[in-house]
């Protein structure tokens, strides 16, 4: 059996399924917001049992999972309030259900907790023979002055969850942090203040061609390229153009898709959704990967040949137990 772990609000959880079902496997999906039961049961005499609406899943040698959570982190109203506890609880029941399940998964929690932290992504990337950027993490505004060298120009950008509340006139909102230039100017007047309240993740800006956008699928490549001259919003952070942004099909060269096989094998990855740019010279930088990035666009631009490379890689490992 073949099953997915996720909810059919995410357009990429349908697009598999679909594919799935044209290739003969008709996948469930457990989805904690469907109304339907779900129980496992543990005690001192019997192995973990798993039920989903009368389905018992100890028999399910792959799982697919893909717990995208799509959700305000932050409000101050009650229908707010309501949304965020009943969508907190979720990914909480389903982080300990999927922990304790013993079936084949993909891409296991424990593997993508560890692949989700960029300043490992950067370390694991060098490894694995990509050019990264010059990079500092530090709390030390004097440390990161010194650092720069008075050269070139910088940006910095969330160093784990982008999400952040924002207070306005009517209320709370969540905002969004995108990649953005770095102050010189606040950080020349706060010097002598030294250190600030946490540490931020500030990188030498690579003097860009192209960005690039590649969907990995257990060996198989689906690769975008992205002006970022686009529109001048594009410059520092592409996604700030929305649905403006055109994503060309392309091939990455080999030896850089050699480099992305290379580093999901190192870290055990199924898939995941690799960003890159070409400098100006023609050199490919690795900038972060999203084990669990979102892919359903793309997978409509290229007539679902991402979702049918799921189903294709799910039920060839399916195949192998």
């Amino acid at each position: 059996m073949i099953a997915i772990f996720g909810s059919e609000d995410v357009e990429q959880v349908v697009y598999v399924k679909e594919a799935l079902a044209k290739q003969g496997y008709d996948a469930p999906i457990i989805d904690f917001s469907s109304g339907l039961s779900l129980n496992f049961q543990i005690d001192n005499c019997n192995e973990i049992y798993f039920d989903y609406h009368g389905l018992s899943f100890c028999q399910s040698s792959v799982i697919w999972r893909c717990t995208k959570f799509l959700y305000r982190r932050f409000g101050d109203t009650e229908e707010w309030a309501g949304e965020y506890i009943k969508q907190f609880f979720r990914k909480e029941s389903y982080l300990n259900f999927i922990s304790l399940f013993s079936s084949y998964m993909h891409n296991d929690p424990k593997l993508d907790f560890l692949a989700n932290r960029k300043a490992l992504q950067l370390f694991n990337a060098k490894k694995c023979g990509f050019v990264i950027p010059r990079t500092i993490v530090s709390n030390s505004l004097r440390d990161i002055h010194n650092w720069m060298q008075d050269e070139n120009s910088f940006i910095t950008k969330a160093i784990g969850e982008p999400y952040i509340p924002i207070v306005k006139s009517e209320g709370v909102v969540q905002d969004f942090i995108m990649t953005s230039p770095v102050d010189l100017e606040y950080l020349q007047d706060n010097l002598g203040k030294n250190i600030e309240p946490f540490p931020v993740l500030i990188q030498e800006r690579v003097n860009k061609k192209y960005e690039y956008r590649c969907v990995y699928v257990n060996g198989e490549f689906f690769s975008f390229r992205i002006d970022p001259f686009q529109h001048p919003v594009m410059h520092i952070d592409y996604r700030a153009g929305g649905m403006m942004v055109d994503y060309i099909p392309c091939k990455l060269p080999q030896q850089v898709e050699e480099k992305i096989r290379s580093y999901s094998e190192m870290v055990g990855l199924f898939s995941g959704c690799y960003d890159l740019i070409e400098d100006v010279n023609g050199q490919f930088v690795f900038l972060e990967v999203n084990p669990e990035g979102i892919w359903g666009l793309h997978d409509e631009i290229m007539d679902g040949n991402i979702s049918k490379a799921f189903a294709r890689q799910l039920i060839k490992l399916q195949s192998s137990l």
